[in-house]
């Protein structure tokens, strides 16, 4: 009786074992990879008119877990897909694998020379060219902010700082043109240019004043509606100065920072905005013909 009791057991647990889904379902993983030069893997740039954009198709073949990575770009996660890259210019593509066992693995690809840019944004700043001049708004008015506390929108509007829009800022001043510089007042502009992703900046008759880099950063801030960072290296923007100090009687002194938040951005119009203590400003441009 025992015996039977005990067979009864053991074959009731097989069948319930049986019908059950496996916890972790075993992959052939083929052949272990155990260096990089085994890697079968691809990278194939996507072009547009002919030129060679910011989108590359990557495709690992081999049994391995991968991370792709750029000249500072967000890794890409997956084995296969589409990877976008962060800036123009020539770049090198790195690929970081981790084997069946664990083993990590470096394989680096020829560089890649990005000509276009797919995001749109990239256009309107640095035009269909590659460069493009913007100056101080003269006539173009914000959406949404036709009137401001009875004065009109100026090249540069003193706000509240850390508006939650661009469309419900309450201005105190709008300067129609940059006082006390006649280098960045009324008449100067910036060039950017895509090949190096520089800016130069021009006073009113043309000379070349300055010049370094500019790193555009798409993506949502903490400002509604933005639509990313622009960030200006070994230069600034127009008229890079903090004139609350003036407007209290103090000295004129440089804005606290370069990086900028664009808040409003098309082919034939920009608006830039910074903090400066309790207080900002935005910076209105037009793109020049």
């Amino acid at each position: 009786m025992k015996k039977i009791l005990t067979y009864l057991i053991i074959l009731s647990t097989a069948l319930f074992f049986a019908g059950c889904e496996p916890l972790v379902n075993e992959i052939d993983m083929g052949e272990l990879i155990t260096d990089a030069s085994q890697i079968d893997a691809t990278i194939t740039p996507v072009l547009k008119d002919g030129k060679v954009s910011n989108k590359l198709l990557v495709e690992c073949k081999s049994p391995v877990l991968c991370q792709w990575s750029s000249d500072g770009g967000k890794p890409f996660i997956r084995n296969n897909g589409a990877m976008s890259l962060s800036k123009p210019g020539q770049q090198t593509i790195t690929l970081t694998a981790r084997a069946a066992d664990g083993k990590m693995m470096t394989k680096t690809f020829p560089p890649i020379n990005v000509e276009v840019m797919e995001e749109p944004e990239w256009n309107y700043i640095f035009g269909s060219s590659g460069t493009k001049e913007w100056t101080w708004n003269t006539s173009w008015v914000v959406p949404g902010t036709e009137a401001i506390d009875g004065i009109d929108v100026g090249p540069i509007i003193l706000a509240p700082a850390e508006p939650t829009s661009i469309t419900d800022f309450a201005a105190f001043f709008a300067f129609q043109t940059a006082p006390f510089d006649p280098n960045e007042g009324a008449g100067a502009k910036m060039k950017f240019s895509l090949n190096g992703t520089t800016v130069a900046k021009y006073n009113p008759s043309g000379m070349e004043i300055e010049n370094g880099t500019v790193i555009l950063e798409l993506g949502p801030t903490t400002i509604s509606g933005s639509l990313g960072i622009l960030t200006f290296v070994n230069t600034n923007v127009l008229y890079p100065y903090d004139i609350l100090g003036l407007i209290f009687g103090g000295p004129l002194s440089p804005l606290p920072t370069s990086t900028f938040t664009i808040c409003y951005l098309d082919d034939a119009h920009m608006v830039l905005h910074v903090n400066a203590g309790f207080w900002g400003y935005y910076y209105i441009f037009t793109a020049m013909p």
